[in-house]
């Protein structure tokens, strides 16, 4: 994740990533069964959501 990156946690890994240098909003509203809510899942999903949309 971009290191100006932050984010809000919600209940079984709902997630808000914000990244200004990127002017991306990333939301998961999936459910995880994961103790930690998926975060290595997270970041893999806003890596391959920044590659997307880079011209």
């Amino acid at each position: 994740m971009p290191s100006d990156s932050f984010f809000a946690s919600g209940l079984l890994g709902q997630r808000i990533v914000i990244m200004p240098s990127q002017r991306l909003v990333v939301v998961r509203l999936g459910d995880s069964v994961d103790p930690t809510g998926d975060i290595r899942g997270v970041a893999q999903l806003v890596k391959e959501v920044i590659a997307a949309v880079q011209p």
